[in-house]
């Protein structure tokens, strides 16, 4: 067999306890590494409880289902004592054949290096596969269903949606994008203009004849109730197979109070009627929106508690690696080590950094000493992130702590969960530290910016 195929323990070990850590913030304990070690080489409760002096309950009834079920939530799989040996030779096999597949670009001349903004388009050798497009797709197989893909700025959300379209299309599906940020401001500030523009573009976009066909008289019907009739009546009627539909920068209407939380309430609506027989079953709706506006923190939890939800993380070595190698870079392990021991997985923050060492005759070690002192090609990225919370002095004191320490801290729980969803820190148990050194050196210089952190 071709040793780039052969999985071993070790590698899977490391796969889960990063997977474990990125999501939960989390290290496994020794029991849990010890079943995890012992049902890969196939040992079964009553075994591995001999093995270790354990009762056989307790790994049966206790460690064990805690543990599958985390792994499933990580993995976007259902994840069994039995199946998830395989579950993890499939996610390697899938991740070789990505990086098998980047040779292919070895030849990409200079100028064809895309500068990495906006996003990548589904067939691009720079998509770098997560492992939960597939559990995407699943979703948006059920009928009526609702997926929510969501993370702080530039993470990937728009490329994601895409590359679901993308699928979609292949398996005959009807698909749609609308990015809200084509809104015109007039329009967001009018529940009623905001629905009758929804449901215009909608029908335009699918060549429907007569968009729009009847005036909304809100005297009888609330412009929900029109909108949810023209669906019913119009839309959802003329679609000859399954719309997937993606919302884009739902963040837009975060800024109307009012707004969101019709429109969430609506979407929701639409999503409990497709549980029974009806024509809602025919759409698959997917939203996408950014966590880091301060209307986020403001939203009711109960109305983004409805359908699937997607959150996107950093990249993990795997793919930063194919990214390297994409770049056409010479990079020893270490050297990849470095870098993200400065910008971890963030997928911008690594794609302009391998854009600029491609492009440029910096080394790594220049730019890496550049961006740490003035930020570098990050400087308006950063100053964006750092005005969220200057007109806060809860939040840029608790970041000023978190600056000043050398540990994880722990924070009054509502502050730590608006800085982890500005993107600004990771978690750690219960307790938050500094994301990325990168925020770390160019924040503290910084610190004189924020008139609460002085």
């Amino acid at each position: 067999m071709n040793s780039r195929l052969t999985f071993t323990w070790e590698q899977a070990k490391q796969m889960i306890e990063e997977a474990i850590f990125a999501h939960f913030g989390e290290s496994l304990k020794e029991i849990q590494l010890n079943l995890l070690q012992d049902s890969w080489d196939g040992l079964n409760y009553q075994q591995i409880s001999q093995k270790h002096h354990l009762s056989v309950n307790y790994l049966r009834g206790d460690v064990g289902p805690k543990l599958w079920h985390k792994l499933s939530i990580v993995l976007k799989k259902d994840v069994t004592k039995t199946n998830f040996k395989s579950v993890l030779e499939q996610i390697h096999q899938n991740q070789f054949q990505i990086e098998s597949s980047s040779f292919s670009i070895a030849s990409i001349p200079l100028t064809d290096f895309p500068f990495p903004e906006g996003s990548v388009p589904p067939n691009s050798p720079f998509y770098q596969e997560r492992g939960i497009e597939s559990f995407c797709y699943q979703v948006i197989r059920q009928p009526g269903a609702l997926l929510q893909v969501r993370s702080p700025q530039r993470m990937g959300k728009t490329s994601l949606l895409k590359k679901i379209l993308d699928q979609a299309k292949l398996e005959s599906y009807q698909t749609l994008y609308l990015d809200l940020w084509r809104v015109e401001p007039p329009i967001l500030v009018n529940w009623h203009h905001f629905l009758q523009w929804f449901c215009f573009t909608l029908a335009k976009e699918l060549h429907l004849e007569d968009p729009l066909c009847s005036p909304w008289d809100t005297s009888i019907w609330s412009s929900s109730d029109h909108c949810k009739n023209y669906f019913e009546n119009y839309i959802l009627p003329s679609l000859e197979q399954p719309l997937v539909l993606a919302l884009d920068d739902l963040d837009q209407i975060f800024l109307k109070e009012e707004m969101i939380h019709f429109f969430l309430r609506m979407i929701r609506s639409w999503h409990e009627q497709a549980k029974s027989p009806s024509p809602w079953q025919k759409l698959r709706l997917i939203i996408a929106y950014s966590t880091a506006t301060i209307r986020f923190w403001q939203i009711d939890p109960t109305l983004l508690s409805q359908g699937v939800l997607v959150e996107l993380g950093d990249f993990h070595k795997q793919q930063i690696e194919n990214l390297v190698r994409i770049h056409q870079l010479s990079f020893s392990d270490e050297k990849i080590n470095s870098l993200m021991a400065m910008l971890g997985g963030h997928p911008y923050l690594i794609r302009m950094a391998l854009y600029q060492l491609k492009t440029t005759a910096l080394s790594l070690e220049d730019f890496l000493q550049e961006i740490s002192i003035s930020g570098g090609i990050y400087h308006h990225y950063l100053d964006q992130q750092i005005q969220i919370i200057k007109d806060y002095p809860e939040l840029s004191m608790a970041f000023k702590r978190i600056l000043a320490a050398d540990h994880p801290i722990l924070l009054n729980q509502a502050i730590a969960y608006r800085l982890w969803s500005l993107g600004l820190v990771k978690k750690q148990g219960h307790k938050v530290m500094i994301k990325y050194h990168l925020y770390h050196h160019y924040f503290k210089n910084l610190s004189y910016f924020i008139p609460a952190m002085t």
